[in-house]
């Protein structure tokens, strides 16, 4: 799967920042050519085809920032966000009609093992799309519109999108070939399959997963279509910028066959989203900035809400992608292996992420009083005005937005674990070990003071370790069968790649500007 190609030298560090003990993830995750834009960078290519030269280009996000700013629509807005989840959607759906179609491809060569794959992955895309529609519901649910005196509110979806409608003749595609087979050709290996079998027979694991994604079909294209939003929206196709989308998903592809294009997918839905949820952050810490809390709260609510699909965009990666596929692609994804984006990597888990909980303790700290204080008399005062009770469930709401980030953090840690394992595995940038950096930058993520303290006072457990946590004592036993595995993982992962572990790593720091509110 690998060939013998030269590949450009990267380089990192991990740093502490003196100030508030938080692993400095912007070095950590920089690459030398994401920030070099000037310079020419030489097209790399193997047997499968052209190789990344940057996250950037891996996952096409000029595409994506440029359908973001469409429509001239207020930043951190209701309609801004109804747009995120709506461009997330038609991203799922233009996979889902690629992946379709291979599954079609697949049964029609007689290798239902092969097509089950293919539908394994088409229902990890309903599950998000379910988990989008969710979201529609709830920021529609929060927000308020002005009624129309003269006419009904306005409305926009997916109902609208000439993406559900290829999708829709992919899935009639699918429908008329399975038929074929197995309601003329196969009728017995059918009703065995049903009447008989369970989930060790393809058969019946493809029949299984068709009735999941069917039934859930019918509850997010409903969620998802007839969208109320306010007045200015553009028309829907406007609104996405649908041919920028399908241009980014589109142009990631391979040569040769692979799952790249669902690894791209499923990095692309959470640019979407996680450059919204920033939008809203910083909203959020500009309202609390100015004592107004109950906006304060509505807006870090949205970003809570808008990241559940990105937890579970992660979550059907791990349930997908197993490690030899990863490692059948992972030289394509070039430095942009083990990185993210500016929106996610500095935007959002370090400038805005260190911003909130600092304003957060900078307005419990006015009363003169320490943090644990001061939340232990809002949380005791709490029903007894309305002021307490709008702090109280303001707290509540950072608290909730803190959990998500824990929720990524957790499903994350899967990939090193599950695709490169342990005992000094690089990564493709040069990190020493892959896993027990991305462990020390999870448990360093919960180092700021305020966070501690407002946890602490609230009796809720932060660390993700706990001494007596039987299970997990077990499990990370020197001996067990899990790290077992893992060692095995890693020593597989360097066999696989052994130019990966001559690199060699040194300081390097982004030219991004902090996101300062």
């Amino acid at each position: 799967m690998t060939t013998n190609i030269l590949k450009p030298e990267l380089s990192e560090e991990v740093s502490i920042d003196n100030d508030t003990g938080l692993v400095d993830e912007l070095n950590l995750h920089s690459t030398s050519n994401e920030y070099k834009e000037s310079a020419v960078q030489p097209v790399l290519r193997n047997e499968l085809g052209t190789i990344a030269s940057s996250y950037q280009e891996l996952h096409n996000i000029d595409h994506l920032d440029e359908a973001r700013i469409s429509g001239d629509l207020q930043q951190g807005s209701y309609n801004s966000s109804i747009r995120a989840v709506l461009q997330a959607a038609e991203v799922a759906m233009l996979n889902l009609i690629r992946l379709t179609d291979k599954a079609s491809c697949k049964l029609a060569q007689n290798k239902p093992e092969s097509a089950f794959l293919y539908i394994r992955w088409i229902r990890g895309f309903h599950q998000i799309l379910r988990s989008l529609g969710e979201t529609a519901v709830d920021l529609q649910q929060r927000h308020f519109i002005e009624p129309y005196q003269e006419s009904l509110p306005s409305v926009t979806g997916i109902n609208e999108s000439g993406a559900l409608k290829q999708y829709l003749n992919a899935v009639r595609k699918y429908d008329e070939l399975f038929e074929s087979l197995y309601f003329e050709q196969q009728k017995e290996a059918l009703h065995t399959a049903i009447g008989k079998n369970s989930y060790d027979d393809v058969h019946y694991a493809i029949i299984h997963n068709m009735r999941l994604n069917n039934h859930d079909i019918t509850k997010w294209e409903s969620d998802l279509s007839d969208i109320s939003i306010e007045a200015g929206m553009p028309r829907y196709a406007e609104l996405i910028s649908s041919d920028l989308l399908s241009k980014a998903v589109e142009t990631a592809v391979l040569e040769q066959e692979s799952y790249y294009p669902e690894f791209v997918a499923l990095h692309q839905i959470p640019e979407l989203l996680c450059a919204e949820v920033n939008d809203h952050t910083e909203q959020s810490i500009r309202y609390l900035r100015e004592e107004k809390i109950s906006k304060a709260q509505e807006q870090i609510s949205i970003s809570t809400t808008l990241m559940g699909a990105v937890v579970k965009s992660q979550a059907v990666m791990v349930d997908c992608l197993a490690t030899a596929e990863y490692h059948h692609l992972r030289d394509n994804l070039g430095p942009a292996s083990g990185t993210h984006s500016l929106a996610i990597r500095q935007h959002m888990f370090r400038d805005l992420f260190i911003s909130l909980w600092k304003e957060l303790e900078t307005w419990i700290l006015k009363s003169d009083a320490t943090v644990e204080h001061t939340v232990v008399e809002i949380t005791k005062k709490r029903h007894d005005t309305p002021e307490y009770w709008q702090k109280h469930q303001f707290i509540n709401s950072v608290l909730a937005f803190h959990q998500t980030h824990q929720e990524w953090r957790h499903e994350h840690l899967h990939m090193p674990r599950n695709c490169l394992g342990a005992g000094g595995t690089k990564s493709m940038i040069g990190i020493p070990d892959g896993l027990d950096t991305v462990l020390k930058m999870r448990d360093a993520s919960n180092s700021l003071p305020a966070l501690k303290s407002l946890y602490k006072v609230r009796n809720i457990k932060l660390s993700n370790r706990k001494n007596e946590a039987l299970l997990s004592n077990y499990i990370h036993e020197k001996d067990s069968l899990d790290q077992k595995i893992i060692l095995l993982t890693g020593k597989i992962t360097r066999e696989f790649f052994p130019e990966v572990q001559q690199k060699n790593f040194c300081p390097f720091r982004s030219k991004h500007p902090i996101r300062k509110p």
